[in-house]
């Protein structure tokens, strides 16, 4: 199922929610995670990578959006398990170098909804962000 311009459901969710829900494991995701994952891809113009269980290559993410309460990956009250988070690389970019263009350009993401995003040195590779109720003027930069 077709979400956004670049986008399709099962990039949200996991293989086990998606096999049981079909397209209405949409009711897992927030629609306002999904345009902000729209944004950053338009804004980078490259292909950005969520879970990709689904391919033809049948890749290894599978937890990067909304994780199924059962999913023993992560912490218990993730933002990952309402539906307001992901994880996410972007090919031909270093988490480096997307982390700096979203702190430098803050603003601009927290107009996407972004409110949290963690520190890249407690990731490996990606970068997480999430919809977070802050009441902040700034990104929370969040440690596990």
């Amino acid at each position: 199922m077709k979400v956004s311009e670049n986008f399709i459901l099962q990039e949200f969710v996991p293989k086990s929610i998606y096999s049981k829900y079909k397209n209405s494991a949409r009711w897992f995701v927030q629609k306002r995670l999904i345009y902000a994952a729209q944004c950053i891809r338009k804004r980078f113009d490259k292909p950005m990578i969520i879970n990709n269980w689904h391919t033809r290559e049948h890749g290894g993410f599978h937890f990067r959006g909304f994780r199924d309460p059962l999913c023993n990956v992560g912490a218990e009250m993730s933002q990952h398990r309402f539906g307001r988070a992901l994880d996410f690389h972007i090919k031909g970019l270093s988490h480096e170098e997307i982390f700096k263009d979203i702190m430098d350009n803050e603003l601009q993401y927290m107009s996407y909804g972004i409110t949290a995003i963690e520190d890249i040195e407690h990731t490996n590779g990606w970068i997480h962000i999430d919809l977070r109720w802050t009441d902040q003027p700034e990104l929370l930069v969040v440690s596990p």
